[in-house]
Formats: structure tokens, sequence, C-alpha cells
């Protein structure tokens, strides 16, 4: 694995703060909508090994990841949704991964609950309940 760091182009639609500061430090950074066929050319998607999508609009996130396989049909694309359905459809948009935060706090909070219970005695017998949300 080499120094990867001089390939990275990110993109900063919520803090043009941040694209100054990061250009100063010698960074690539576009400010923008990565769901904006501009912003992506400025990034180098043409060119680009990778794109990695991490947005806080899931919507927003389906959008580029359907965008990027358009303007690059080799690219792998690494996208974060909030929820499962979202990242169907990402991967449908042309997604090759994505993190579901959902299923990554779910995996998290069940080892540190099963953690935090292998040493108490009174819990090593039974297994701890599960707490579904409920339709009401």
């Amino acid at each position: 694995q080499g120094d990867w760091s001089s390939d990275v182009c990110s993109s900063d639609l919520l803090n043009p703060r941040t694209v100054q500061k990061q250009t100063l430090l010698g960074r690539s950074i576009v400010y923008g909508n990565v769901t904006s066929p501009e912003v992506l050319e400025s990034a180098g998607i043409h060119d680009a090994a990778c794109i990695v999508i991490t947005v806080p609009s899931d919507e927003a996130a389906v959008a580029a990841c359907r965008l990027a396989r358009h303007m690059n049909k080799e690219i792998l694309i690494a996208a974060r949704t909030g929820f499962l359905s979202h990242a169907i459809r990402a991967k449908e948009a042309g997604a090759t991964i994505c993190v579901v935060e959902e299923v990554v706090t779910a995996h998290s909070l069940a080892g540190d609950v099963l953690a935090a219970l292998k040493d108490r005695p009174e819990t090593a017998a039974s297994p701890p309940a599960a707490v579904t949300p409920s339709d009401s």
C-alpha cells in the first residue's frame, strides 16, 4: 500500500471554510454538490479508480452513485447510507460497496452488550432479551 494522499480529491458542499483550509494545506478539494456532473468532473471522476460517498442525505448518496456510475463505468463506488433500504437503492444505482449505519450500529451494540455480559455470573447462563420496535 502506497501513499495515496496526492491522488485523493474531496468534495464539500456544507462548509466552504473546510475547502479553504484543506486547499491551504495543499490538499485537492472541490466545493460543490456531489450530485452535480460539473463537481464530479472537477474532482476527476473520469480517471478516478474509486469514489467514496459519505454525504448526510441518503437520497443524495443514491443520486451520486447513479451519476458516478453513469460518468465512469469502471469506478469502484463506496457509499454510506443510514438505512438498509437506501443501501439497496444505492447498489441498484451502481454502488460497489455500501456501509449501512443502522447495521454497523446494531453489530457494534450487540458486541458491546455481549462483552459486558460475559463476565457477569448472573447473566452467563441466559442470553439477553431482544428488544425490537413495536408497530403501535
